[in-house]
């Protein structure tokens, strides 16, 4: 059911729907209407285009017919005696080869023999009172009007008459005659569907010849004044008209209404073209159009008006299922982030004075929780929790899921204490309730609390959740389940790292990090440098050395570390280059590769064209990889390190024994190198089991063809015992500091394949 504002909003909805269906239909009659008034417009230049046409065949018909009874007359005007029967025989075999259907020559006198085309001669036909053969004697070119033919009274002939000339001076007349159907096959074109017609009238506005469309109301109509009423104004240009040969288009009224005319002149013996169409086959014809175009446009508004009122329904009876989707987070069934926020703005503005606790929470290592125990059950583990978290709501406390596995909230407090209790509390039930399915990899929580006690500046919520979210993600990174206040030492060291993210971006672009290699050294074959790994510094335009420690865990956070792996890679590769180009002997050379570096789409093919372009012999690259990247993938990066292998990369898994080791590892990868990390030096603390593990892992390595290197070795006890148990590689400030790429080169030098001597202490 529509409530009021509802109902107010879907009537003004629809009024406004209304008025816009009246504006587009009565756009839409003016719109008819022009085109309509466009259209009568083409149709009278049509009438006009087709009177031309007409005016053009006419003219044409007849100018040739003249042009080839000049000729003759030519011809026979230049017969040095005009003798009647010496120009009958000559018209005889002149008027077989052409269109008209008999000819004569007339002397003075107006008496003339006819040769007609079929062979037939009329001797002796009298035209001298044709008005027709005394113009002709006069000089001109004569066509008649249309008469019936004396000799064939069924059919209606023209009479063509052109003056032969003898020493300039007219002698007679050449006469021929034509069938009338020549011209009025001109005039017979159809006019507007047969509903016009054409005829040719002459000056005086007499009819000469009519077209078969003509009908038969105009069967007595004899001269142009008598087709209809024409006003006097209409008159009189007619007669101006036809006096001065001019076109003109005009209106009149007949019996069967009001028709339109256009008057062409012919330019031949004072003839005009008239062509004539009912007024009304334009108007109806349009009409119909504009009453057709009309309904479609009234039935497109009624439709729509129909289907709004039908999609304003549904609407309504769906709102309020709308409206609380677009507030409640479909998965834990609470409140979303929007209504949350708006929520909570209220109660903050509400209660201005009373302490309130502005949380951020994440769950640790959820994506792991997804891949391990699936989808279903990581929607679950979301679902528990936000029970949890209704369970210990009291008044005016909120939450919501922000998105993934982050929560955030507002809850009231009288000592921060309670906050901490609350959150032991959460971390607890939340444990002991999926302990069943998440036996193997514990729920951890992370969350930051921004009081409002110490809030120092107006903040709004957003302000408030921003600094809660800093605080949970300084602690992210530590081991277990963790909660911190928020202090403005962690503001501050997010915009340190935020300033030293874009310092980084603009150092890469500067080559600001540079190479330091640390060299490895073969203790199995008398203390000789087998390789060194090239190790990053940063030495800031701005800040001078800044420490890897300092800048590598912020790097993998932001993702710049993938970025710098490439281009130290490349630099390694420059610089190999130009030491093998130098004739200097084959080495080892290795770089790290970052977690989030190895599990990009191109790794493989960045890597492998890196290295061809700079043509680096293969296996003389060694690709270091830290073993956490078992825990994110680890049948991927056993593809990985096979197509590597084959790509000429040689393997090695870095701080081995440092975190998540197992004999799995070196089970199922086909590495090349296993590095045991110093951990195993400095924190056992009974040296003789230490010493026991370390063995057994070297020789299990040397089982397996993997060569073993101990990184980190400071002292020459660790060195002779690691000689004394097999392992072939040691690196470590016991034989060198990481040093620049010169440094290196000189030492490389002055060794010469010899051995390197133990820094002394």
């Amino acid at each position: 059911m529509i409530d009021k504002d509802n109902q107010h909003s879907f009537v003004k909805t629809y009024v406004i729907a209304v008025i816009i269906c009246i504006g587009f239909l009565a756009f839409s009659l003016l719109f008819i209407f022009h085109i309509m008034r466009l259209n009568q417009q083409e149709s009278a230049n049509y009438l006009n285009e087709s009177a031309q046409q007409s005016q053009t065949a006419v003219e044409k018909q007849i100018s040739g017919d003249f042009q080839t009874l000049d000729g003759i007359a030519e011809c026979v005007g230049d017969l040095v005696v005009l003798n009647a029967d010496q120009v009958g025989q000559l018209l005889k075999r002149i008027n077989d080869n052409n269109v008209f259907i008999r000819m004569g020559f007339a002397d003075k006198s107006g008496i003339i023999d006819f040769y007609d085309i079929n062979g037939d001669i009329h001797k002796n036909v009298d035209i001298s009172r044709e008005y027709f053969f005394n113009d002709a004697l006069m000089g001109k070119d004569v066509i008649s009007r249309t008469v019936e033919d004396p000799m064939n009274p069924e059919h209606y002939i023209d009479y063509y008459a052109v003056p032969i000339r003898h020493n300039n001076e007219v002698v007679g007349v050449l006469c021929a005659v034509n069938k009338s159907s020549v011209l009025r096959k001109i005039i017979d074109a159809p006019v507007f569907n047969d509903r016009g017609f054409t005829n040719i009238i002459d000056s005086n506005g007499d009819i000469i010849m009519r077209s078969v469309q003509t009908g038969e109301r105009y069967d007595n109509v004899t001269r142009l004044n008598e087709l209809g009423i024409l006003s006097v104004g209409e008159q009189e240009k007619l007669s101006q008209a036809l006096k001065e040969g001019e076109s003109l288009s005009f209106v009149y009224d007949s019996d069967a209404g009001k028709e339109m005319a256009v008057l062409e002149p012919v330019g031949i013996n004072g003839w005009f073209i008239l062509t004539v169409a009912p007024q009304s086959i334009v108007r109806d014809y349009y009409n119909k159009t504009a009453i057709g175009m009309i309904l479609i446009v009234l039935a497109a508004c009624l439709i729509f008006l129909y289907l709004l009122y039908h999609q304003s329904k549904i609407m309504a009876k769906s709102r309020n299922e709308l409206l609380k989707a677009a507030y409640v987070d479909p998965l834990t069934g609470q409140r979303n982030n929007v209504r949350f926020r708006m929520d909570g703005e209220d109660i903050l503005r509400e209660n201005k004075n009373a302490p309130y606790g502005i949380w951020y929470c994440d769950i640790k290592k959820f994506k792991f929780l997804n891949d391990l125990y699936g989808y279903e059950n990581g929607d679950k583990i979301l679902k528990r929790l936000s029970d949890i978290l209704l369970n210990h709501n009291r008044k005016d406390d909120l939450f919501c899921r922000v998105s993934a596995d982050n929560f955030s909230g507002i809850r009231s407090y009288h000592e921060r204490v309670e906050l901490t209790d609350w959150f032991n509390e959460l971390v607890r039930e939340i444990s002991e309730s999926v302990m069943d399915k998440t036996r193997y990899l514990p729920i951890e929580l992370c969350m930051g609390i921004y009081c409002t006690d110490d809030q120092s500046e107006q903040l709004t919520l957003n302000d408030m959740i921003d600094r809660a979210n800093m605080a949970q993600k300084s602690i992210k990174e530590q081991i277990g389940s963790q909660m911190t206040f928020y202090t403005e030492e962690i503001r501050n060291q997010t915009i340190k790292e935020t300033e030293m993210e874009a310092l980084g971006k603009e150092a890469l672009e500067k080559e600001e990090f540079v190479i330091f290699m640390q060299p490895k050294v073969n203790i199995q074959e008398g203390n000789i440098i087998a390789g060194a790994e090239a190790l990053v510094r940063w030495n800031s335009s701005q800040r001078g050395m800044i420490s890897p420690g300092e800048f590598i865990p912020l790097f993998e956070k932001t993702g710049l570390v993938v970025d710098l792996d490439r281009y130290m890679f490349e630099k390694a590769c420059q610089w190999l280059r130009n030491y093998l180009d130098a004739g200097r002997p084959a080495l080892n050379v290795a770089v790290n590769v970052s977690r989030l570096g190895l599990f990009q789409e191109d790794f493989v093919e960045y890597y492998s064209g890196i290295k061809q372009k700079y043509r680096i012999p293969d296996f003389l690259l060694e690709l270091e990889f830290t073993e956490s990247v078992m825990l994110d993938d680890s049948s991927a990066f056993k593809n990985v390190v096979e197509i590597l292998k084959k790509n000429g990369f040689r393997c090695s898994l870095d701080d081995f024994g440092s975190g998540y080791s197992s004999l799995n590892v070196l089970k199922n990868l086909s590495i090349d190198i296993l590095k045991l990390d110093i951990l195993f030096f400095k924190e056992g603390t009974d040296l003789r089991r230490e010493q026991v593990v370390i063995a057994n892992t070297v020789a299990m390595a040397k089982e397996l063809n993997i060569r073993t290197i101990a990184e980190g070795v400071e002292d020459t006890e660790q060195v002779e015992f690691l000689k004394s148990i097999g392992c072939d590689v040691v690196q470590g400030y016991v034989f060198s500091r990481p040093m620049p790429l010169m440094e290196f080169d000189k030492m490389l030098k002055e060794l010469n394949g010899r051995s390197i001597d133990v820094l002394k202490d």
